[in-house]
């Protein structure tokens, strides 16, 4: 009896041994960079990374499912294991994009740029109003100038131009500016000869 007895503290020593060792865990905190905290939770949650325009704001990271009806917009859920499934996503360096706008009968472009975030596997890329665009509707702005065109139509029409470098989207290459300014010069010399 005596052995039965050692032999069931035994097997009750080592069931709680390796229930503490596969505790499920989640990083907790604001900004993903803490280690994983022990959670009895079966779920971790943490902030949504979209493309462009970086992590979503007002979720942190932490044991348990996402709040109210934030999951899949802003929040995103993972199933708890004994490393962190709630890890941060690896992200690239930041960019900068001009913003375009229409303002009454033309498109103009932003004094400030905006700073673009993106993953380290995304490409970077800017987005501005191509030579077609002529009306509000011809171009539609996306993350605020920051990556590709996301209406296929407008960019094979020439009313949305994507572009692969930091701040790219500020205007038209100084050679077709010039060329534009000497068609107008040239029709306003001939148009009065």
């Amino acid at each position: 009896m005596a052995r039965f007895s050692v032999l069931t503290q035994g097997l009750v020593l080592l069931l709680a041994v390796s229930s503490t060792l596969a505790q499920s865990k989640c990083i907790v905190g604001d900004d993903g960079t803490a280690d994983g905290t022990v959670c009895t939770e079966e779920v971790c949650s943490q902030p949504m990374f979209t493309e462009y325009t970086g992590y979503a704001t007002g979720v942190t990271y932490k044991c348990g499912a996402c709040a109210g009806e934030t999951k899949d917009s802003t929040c995103k859920e993972c199933d708890a294991t004994t490393t962190a499934c709630n890890t941060p996503p690896e992200t690239g360096e930041s960019f900068k994009c001009y913003t375009w706008s229409w303002s009454t009968d033309k498109f103009v472009k932003s004094a400030e740029m905006t700073t673009c975030q993106r993953l380290k596997a995304t490409s970077i890329a800017c987005n501005q109003p191509d030579t077609e665009a002529k009306a509000e509707a011809d171009y539609t702005r996306t993350k605020k100038g920051c990556g590709p065109c996301e209406v296929e139509a407008q960019k094979t029409a020439t009313k949305c131009k994507q572009c692969d470098k930091a701040e790219c989207n500020a205007a038209f290459s100084g050679k077709l500016s010039l060329v534009l300014f000497m068609s107008v010069l040239c029709g306003l010399f001939f148009s009065k000869v």
